[in-house]
């Protein structure tokens, strides 16, 4: 049984909470993230190669986890059209 990840809205922001543990993000070569803060540090602190080996290879694995995982589309759709990893933690900015 798939356990996802509810969101809620708060004063009109999405809001994750931890992903079920398996159902978490595992970095190439890094570490394993449960929630946007935890991949906001990720991605503060990962090599560009593991960036682009999660976003060039077959799509962005990035959105996919949080569409579908956290259930976030509005910050999925932010990291969507970032293409770097600053655009990536700049479109996480603030998000809890």
């Amino acid at each position: 049984m798939q356990r996802i990840v509810k969101k809620t809205k708060t004063a009109g922001k999405e809001r994750s909470k931890d992903a079920h543990s398996s159902q978490c993000f595992w970095v190439n070569n890094g570490p394993i993230c449960r929630n946007i803060k935890e991949l906001r540090d990720a991605l503060s602190t990962m090599s560009d190669e593991q960036f682009d080996y999660h976003t060039k290879r077959d799509g962005n694995d990035f959105v996919r986890w949080i569409r579908d995982v956290l259930g976030m589309k509005e910050c999925a759709g932010k990291v969507a059209r970032a293409k770097t990893r600053a655009g990536a933690l700049r479109a996480l900015a603030g998000v809890k």
